[in-house]
């Protein structure tokens, strides 16, 4: 009974602030508050877990971005989320970090696919995006030599 997971459980009555973005209102009673940060001066990230236990196979990380004028979630964005089948597993990892050095967090998630090919030998497949805040939304950006940046972050 989420004995191994952080996070307070969001209260039902809170429905409504999540119906925009699509969101069942019965899965609700599985979001967990994590953690709150100020994005800019209009816009706050709520990190929330979803999901059910420990081993659930929906259990996600998602950033859901919360316009303080507007008083409502405008956007969301998956950080961390693991999904199984029986011959491949995928996994995504963010870090949040001012990656271009405007005071604002940012966000750099690592994409990794494992799947055994037809000879029967584990491949990876592994990708890197970066996210940063710009006119009020998270916009894709370039990375430099992604590749290295892969292996010295040592995600995978």
């Amino acid at each position: 009974m989420n004995k191994k997971l952080e996070g307070k459980r969001i209260s039902s009555h809170l429905n409504y602030l999540l119906n925009n973005m699509g969101i069942n209102n019965s899965d609700i009673s599985n979001f967990y508050a994590i953690s709150t940060f100020s994005i800019s001066p209009k816009h706050t990230g709520y990190i929330i877990r979803q999901g059910g236990s420990f081993l659930s196979a929906t259990n996600d990380i998602v950033l859901y971005v919360y316009d303080n004028t507007q008083q409502k979630f405008i956007a969301h964005e998956i950080l961390s989320t693991v999904e199984r089948n029986t011959n491949t597993v995928k996994e995504i990892k963010t870090l949040i970090s001012d990656l271009n050095n405007d005071g604002i967090l940012d966000l750099l998630t690592y994409y990794k696919e494992s799947f055994y090919g037809s000879d029967g030998q584990l491949n990876d497949q592994k990708d890197a995006q970066a996210k940063v805040w710009k006119n009020g939304q998270f916009v894709n950006a370039a990375i430099d030599q992604k590749e290295e940046l892969i292996k010295l972050l040592r995600l995978y």
